[in-house]
């Protein structure tokens, strides 16, 4: 069973365990343990996505009018034209509203500096223990020998060696992290 007493996304102590997705949108419901700062930084992401969601549907439901009409057969038919082109935009990633879906999978021979830029558009990698390692070197004045927090943090929150390299290898890439000859510490 998971732990309720720590926030799911940076585990600080969590305020409480709320419902992610209401009961109003068909699916599963989804519940996190959050604390106040991710739980206001979860809403302000959802929200808009849910208020976007009954216009969505209203729309769907106004364009399936079932009167025939000759002028709207033939805009349908157009529509359908539209609409395939939409759907191939869409599984190659181009969205109508200019949004690019990248899957990650872009061409490895291009050079350093595409690299970086799109680097620059990603969200930051947080792999399993990265808050608990930012924590522990936060509470620290100066730098950490990465043999030290490595044992400390495996002790203090039983992550597994991978899990602790993991999480020190995306906050050092992330920037949150810092290595130096003296140690690890926060940026």
């Amino acid at each position: 069973m998971r732990q309720l007493d720590t926030c799911d996304f940076c585990a600080d102590a969590a305020d409480g365990v709320y419902e992610v997705v209401p009961a109003s949108v068909a699916g599963e419901s989804r519940r996190l343990a959050l604390c106040a700062d991710c739980r206001a930084t979860l809403q302000s992401v959802v929200d808009p996505l849910l208020d976007a969601a009954p216009e969505a549907e209203s729309e769907s439901e106004s364009e399936s009018d079932p009167e025939p009409n000759p002028d709207r057969d033939q805009r349908d038919d157009a529509d359908a034209d539209t609409s395939k082109s939409a759907d191939s935009a869409a599984e190659s990633g181009d969205d109508e509203d200019g949004i690019v879906i990248e899957s990650g999978s872009g061409d490895k021979q291009e050079g350093a500096e595409d690299a970086e830029d799109a680097d620059d558009g990603q969200a930051e990698r947080r792999p399993s223990g990265y808050g608990q390692v930012i924590r522990l070197l936060q509470n620290r004045d100066g730098a950490m020998p990465r043999e030290d927090l490595r044992a400390l943090a495996t002790n203090a929150y039983d992550l597994g060696g991978r899990e602790f390299e993991d999480a020190v290898e995306a906050a050092v890439e992330n920037g949150d992290v810092e290595e130096s000859p003296d140690g690890l510490r926060t940026t």
